[in-house]
């Protein structure tokens, strides 16, 4: 496997080339300095951003391209200001009041009135990826960081496209099981903007990075979103005002859910598997999949409640349907290697059985000899498997 250094670089060929020496550390803070000073004076930026995605969970780089306008409003409670971000199929758009969501493949546009739905959909994940937080908040965290040596700065001259650079690398201390971070950002040296940025870091074995190239990057001080016009609404041919919808009950659940049909294949066999052959007063399903980082912190409490009621009418099975065995073969291999668990992984399909993980990942069933919902606990939470075990322990005695 190769460093995610030299892939990130690699990504970078005919883009990012060394042309110069090493640069000295105060004048790089006062280069640096340059970019924060002329940043701070404006309220708007606009750009075209590329955006490309490595995660831990695939094995390509995806390419996103949108257009971006952040405004600076440090008194908004949610970003910092004012964002629109358009990519070439969505659209999203936010003006300190109302969201709006817009899709190109079906020409609608939803828009979200804060107010009346505060408890509603505020933006999609991928937005994220394009929201500049330190320039809506005005984030002064860059400037230190040149000079800090727990970050064992390294600077370089670079070529960004057309633009002659000034590179700066960071090694960023390792967060848990997260580790060899690595930032890399670099400014022209003619109109001192951001051009490039990238972060990289190892979880288990696997490789993650994320980059942002930008173009055409313009301060200005514009109050509002300008690209959010009436020109802007009326390009989609079907408006409609989004619907908060309360979640369902765990009563309804229970009823929606016929758990007795459970079927896949053990992982790593061949071995079929049928839940309607397994006969236990209580049968735990630990739903999981290979680039969940809850599901990892949660298998030593898996593992625990399995210890506790292996000498009981109880059986712990995972339940896995999202991997693909055989295309995610080698990343399944990674986490089982290094997350043991004492119990077998079924392989089951992902469109039969994905209405059973509505609230996410890990999440935890436990049924009675009838398949019946006991109860559920979705997520990782500190002591789960105490808790977990007094469900159970209150059925086995009752």
């Amino acid at each position: 496997m190769k460093n995610l250094h030299q892939v990130l670089f690699s990504l970078l060929v005919g883009m990012i080339i060394p042309v110069g020496s090493l640069l000295g550390q105060s004048e790089l803070l006062d280069f640096v300095n340059r970019y924060f000073d002329q940043r701070d004076q404006f309220e708007s930026l606009t750009a075209e951003v590329e955006f490309r995605n490595k995660l831990f969970s695939k094995d390509d780089t995806l390419l996103t391209k949108a257009f971006i306008q952040m405004v600076s409003q440090p008194e908004d409670t949610i970003f910092g200001g004012y964002v629109f971000v358009e990519a070439e199929d969505k659209t999203y758009a936010y003006d300190g009041e109302t969201a709006f969501f817009g899709d190109r493949t079906t020409s609608t546009i939803t828009i979200n009135e804060l107010k009346e739905n505060p408890g509603g959909l505020v933006q999609h994940d991928w937005v994220g990826n394009f929201i500049e937080a330190s320039f809506l908040t005005k984030n002064q965290s860059g400037r230190a960081a040149v000079t800090n040596p727990a970050f064992t700065p390294t600077f370089i001259d670079t070529m960004i496209g057309q633009w002659p650079c000034k590179g700066i690398h960071l090694t960023l201390p390792d967060q848990e099981e997260f580790t060899n971070f690595k930032l890399l950002v670099a400014y022209d040296t003619i109109e001192y903007m951001l051009r490039f940025r990238s972060i990289s870091m190892y979880f288990q074995e696997n490789e993650q990075y994320q980059s942002w190239t930008y173009k055409h990057p313009v301060f200005g001080h514009h109050k509002e979103l300008t690209k959010l016009n009436d020109d802007f609404l009326s390009s989609f041919k079907h408006q409609e005002l989004y619907q908060y919808i309360e979640p369902d009950t765990f009563g309804e659940a229970i009823v929606q859910k016929d758990y007795s049909t459970l079927q896949g294949r053990i992982m790593t066999s061949t071995e079929s598997f049928d839940i309607k052959a397994i006969e236990a007063e209580v049968i735990v399903l630990d739903f999981w999949y290979s680039s969940c980082y809850p599901c990892i912190k949660s298998i030593p409490e898996v593992n625990k409640i399995y210890e506790l009621f292996s000498d009981q009418d109880v059986v712990v099975f995972g339940v896995n349907i999202i991997d693909d065995e055989l295309k995610n073969k080698s990343r399944i291999e990674k986490y089982v290697r290094n997350n043991p668990m004492f119990y077998q992984t079924i392989m089951a399909d992902r469109s039969t059985y994905e209405q059973w993980v509505p609230d996410g990942y890990p999440m935890l069933l436990i049924l009675d000899k009838n398949y019946q919902l006991i109860d559920r606990h979705g997520g990782y939470t500190e002591g789960m498997a105490d808790d977990i075990a007094e469900i159970i322990e209150a059925h086995l005695n009752n």
